[in-house]
């Protein structure tokens, strides 16, 4: 596994209060490697990849991508690695002059599927010393179906991972952090990492604000 640029802070020890009312904030994080990313630009922009691209970046699993790890309140379940042959992946990012204008993502395990969209201005591509680039941004409107790719509907576990709470706090916020990017002239990096983070909401309006601002605010170096 590549070193990280990012780790999640819970917010205020895991929990905020809302309209008066206190509520444990859940954190479910799919920690997921050796994904094909392609850069595809747009509107006048041009390769090689920067800060300042303009485009599309897509990212997918291919034969040698893998779900390292599930992580639950900060707790590692055990369950990884987990092969290509079991689960799908693609995030879709739009970009311009290096700025998040929206995309989505989904990620289906055998027992469930979980997708989102992204939340426009709410980040950036950045460089990183080593490891090429990175981007992050928030996501909200997420959902699990209950249904992957074995077929059977009803479903609240992802991996075998106890997720009921979230399938019960519907729309789901989150963020993700797409690292390690080291493009090629052709905009191509078929090893690239993805950390994508899922939280049960808090009650009323400014919820996606408090915790996705949190889960951005959270990012540190390991």
């Amino acid at each position: 596994m590549k070193t990280r640029n990012a780790t999640l802070i819970l917010i205020a020890g895991s929990v905020l209060a809302v309209a008066g009312n206190a509520m444990a904030v859940q954190t479910l994080q799919y920690d997921t490697n050796n994904l094909r990313s392609q850069a595809t630009p747009s509107g006048g922009g041009s390769l090689p990849f920067s800060t300042t691209f303009t485009g599309t970046v897509n990212v997918t699993d291919d034969a040698n991508a893998r779900i390292a790890g599930l992580i639950l309140n900060g707790l590692d379940q055990g369950v990884g690695p987990i092969s290509s042959a079991n689960f799908d992946f693609l995030l879709t990012i739009t970009l311009v002059n290096g700025g998040v204008t929206g995309g989505s993502i989904s990620v289906a395990t055998m027992d469930n599927t979980y997708s989102a969209s992204i939340l426009p201005g709410s980040g950036t591509i950045k460089t990183q010393a080593g490891q090429g680039f990175q981007i992050d941004g928030l996501t909200f409107n997420g959902n699990f179906t209950g249904m992957g790719l074995a077929g059977s509907p009803g479903n609240t576990t992802v991996v075998g991972v106890d997720i009921s709470a979230f399938m019960v706090g519907y729309p789901l916020v989150g963020s993700f952090l797409n690292f390690a990017f080291s493009p090629n002239s052709s905009g191509t990096d078929a090893n690239a990492d993805v950390d994508l983070y899922v939280q049960v909401p808090l009650p009323g309006a400014a919820c996606l604000g408090l915790v996705g601002m949190g889960i951005v605010a959270g990012r540190r170096r390991r």
